[in-house]
């Protein structure tokens, strides 16, 4: 019907570590839910499903062919940033953040993690096209097709942002800058982005350090507990750090084996996930 045989073959050597991976993460999740809400239900079987679902999508994407994709990015794009929006209005509030949809009996659906993917594929095609385009781009050429890719990453960074999921966002311009670097355009607009963020960043850390006040009544309580949240980190304090950080150093070699995490620490299953795998 609408499918065509692709042109693409598999290579299967990359197949068996995503393999080994997958069963590593499922084992892991099962093993940090001695510290998971029973609410949550069996964490486990439902990586194991999405896992499933995963791997449907990329057999279907591999009978549509890369071209076909590329051709739907936009509506992949546009796709996102709905669903960023509608989140903001129907997402469910857990831990003071709107990121996520809670379907009952099957668990939550993060948008922002889709939308990584959308913003590559996006970034990708816009790339190509330009490349296509202009042979030996001017820095006239250079700098619209700049402001163009920023627009791309800034509409569902802001709607990220709002939610509030900093790590996101960060991980959009990590993904918009590399892109970038890759695309061939000159090296002087990295050096320029480059002052721009160091300028703006200082004058953040100037404000958050000698005028609280002033740094709260701008960018609002929000945002100095995000940045006191990483200094934190930094500094090696938080409970979730320490209590981490001695279940990985206690577990030696061996390790203290599935479900046998000797300390709490809350997220287990999701952002501190590696702490679980490395001591268990």
């Amino acid at each position: 019907m609408f499918m065509k045989k692709s042109i693409y073959k598999i290579n299967y050597k990359i197949l068996i570590p995503i393999i080994l991976l997958s069963i590593i993460s499922i084992i892991s999740i099962y093993s940090a839910s001695i510290y998971t809400s029973s609410d949550l239900g069996n964490l486990a079987l439902k990586q194991g499903i999405w896992y499933i679902i995963g791997w449907i999508l990329v057999y279907i994407i591999y009978k549509l062919g890369n071209d076909y994709i590329y051709d739907k990015t936009w509506i992949l794009y546009v796709f996102g940033n709905i669903l960023l929006f509608l989140l903001l209005i129907f997402g469910t509030e857990i831990n003071g953040s709107k990121c996520w949809f809670v379907i009952p009996g099957i668990g939550s659906i993060q948008p922002s993690e889709f939308m990584k993917i959308f913003i590559m594929l996006q970034l990708a095609s816009m790339i190509h096209k330009f490349r296509l385009k202009y042979r030996k781009p001017t820095l006239t050429n250079e700098f619209i097709f700049i402001l163009k890719t920023l627009l791309i990453v800034l509409i569902p960074s802001v709607l990220t942002f709002i939610e509030p999921d900093t790590g996101s966002v960060i991980i959009y311009f990590v993904i918009y800058i590399s892109m970038l670097f890759i695309s061939g355009i000159r090296f002087r607009w990295f050096l320029i982005g480059g002052g721009i963020l160091l300028i703006l960043i200082g004058g953040i850390l100037l404000l958050y350090f000698n005028y609280e006040d002033t740094f709260v009544s701008i960018f609002g309580n929000s945002m100095f507990y995000r940045l006191q949240r990483v200094f934190n980190w930094n500094d090696g304090g938080g409970m979730q750090y320490t209590n981490s950080i001695v279940s990985i150093g206690t577990a030696g070699l061996l390790g203290h084996g599935i479900k046998g995490t000797p300390m709490y620490f809350p997220e287990a299953s999701t952002d501190f996930i590696f702490s679980i795998y490395a001591s268990s």
